[in-house]
């Protein structure tokens, strides 16, 4: 019973988490969500954000005086497409963790349920096991009444017996 209530309590437990993920997940897969506000916390995406802004403010801090087909913008324009494009990459990696990690928790929780569903067989079946024990075990108690019984019986029978048997030689 231990084994169940413990069961019991890690499926509640990985169900939360997986919950929590899945929300993650469908948050991150709606069109038209801001993935990068949900993952602005990592390191990696952190930092191609700032360079990325980086670039946007020196391009258009240059662009009134040197004109948008100038070498230097055009080299910033093609290095702020180059971070944009790792930027993205890093954000799908993210939301492909986030999926990986909500498949394992889906695992995870059929495991648990798995592991319950045999813990609670094998509760049934000691319970089973433990009554036909108790039956048996009366059972027992009832033929050994009945066995003293009969011996008791079979004894006063052979005394009787004796004891017509030395009356009539007398």
């Amino acid at each position: 019973m231990q084994r169940i209530a413990e069961l019991s309590t890690l499926i509640t437990k990985a169900e939360g988490h997986r919950i929590a993920l899945e929300s993650r997940y469908e948050f991150l897969a709606r069109p038209g969500s801001n993935a990068l506000a949900y993952f602005l916390d990592r390191p990696g995406v952190q930092k191609l954000h700032l360079r990325l802004r980086e670039l946007e403010a020196a391009r258009a801090a240059l662009v009134g005086r040197l004109g948008p087909n100038h070498p230097r913008m055009l080299a910033l324009a093609r290095e702020e497409n180059a971070v944009r494009g790792q930027l993205g990459h890093e954000l799908e990696e993210e939301t492909a963790a986030i999926r990986g990690k909500h498949a394992t928790a889906v695992g995870r929780e059929e495991q648990l349920r798995r592991k319950l569903a045999e813990q609670e067989q094998a509760a049934l079946e000691m319970r089973d096991l433990g009554a036909r024990y108790d039956r048996l075990k009366a059972d027992l108690h009832t033929a050994q009444g009945l066995h003293d019984s009969l011996l008791k019986q079979q004894l006063e029978t052979a005394v009787h017996s004796q004891l017509a048997a030395s009356n009539v030689r007398s």
